[in-house]
This record gives C-alpha cells, structure tokens and sequence, in this order.
C-alpha cells in the first residue's frame, strides 16, 4: 500500500522506492521554490491543469504531458485548481533545497 504524506500543498504517495522512487502528487496549492542537489525527477501529467516553473521559464502541465528537471534546477509547481501528477526520481535521497517558501517550511 502506498504511504500517504500530507504536505502544504495537498499530498504524496510513495508508490515504490527502488530501484527509483515513484511518488504520487496532489497538489491544491503551490510547492516551495527548490531545487535538488542530486536527483533528476520527471513529472508525469495524470490529470488536472498547472505550470512548473523551470530556472524561470514556463512549462505547461496537462494531462499527458512530461517535464524532465535535472538536478540543481530550480523550479516550482503551480496547480491551476489540483493537479495530479505521478513523478520518477532517479534516486532515492532527502536533497530538496527550498530557495523560496510561501507555506514557512525550510
């Protein structure tokens, strides 16, 4: 079963962590500025409507649609009203370094 994190921002599952880490992704609201120091993550669209912000440029998300963001990039998640969204990480590690945060998390 997977393991359910409530967030700021709405939740995540943790559907798998190995050999990749595999999480589900509800967002409700905006995610904190970031970037990680080690891992690349792509961001599968299931449903709902949003931006990822990417070092400043804009990509759409919509159902279907894939973002890669490579390591050290930073960027933000923005729903329109939810956004459900199933992201692959190369790796599994704890390296998310928050530049800007409008939920006070560090």
């Amino acid at each position: 079963m997977a393991r359910r994190v409530e967030k700021p921002w709405g939740f995540e599952e943790v559907l798998l962590e190995e050999p990749y880490l595999v999480k589900r992704l509800v967002l409700k609201d905006e995610t904190s500025t970031h970037y990680h120091t080690v891992r690349t993550e792509h961001l599968f669209t299931v449903k709902g409507q949003g931006v990822v912000y990417l070092d400043g440029n804009v990509f759409p998300m919509v159902p279907n649609s894939v973002c890669r963001v490579d390591k050290g990039v930073k960027h933000k998640i923005v729903p329109k009203d939810f956004l459900d969204i199933i992201e692959v990480s190369d790796v599994n590690v704890e390296d998310t370094v928050r530049i800007a945060n409008k939920h006070g998390r560090t």
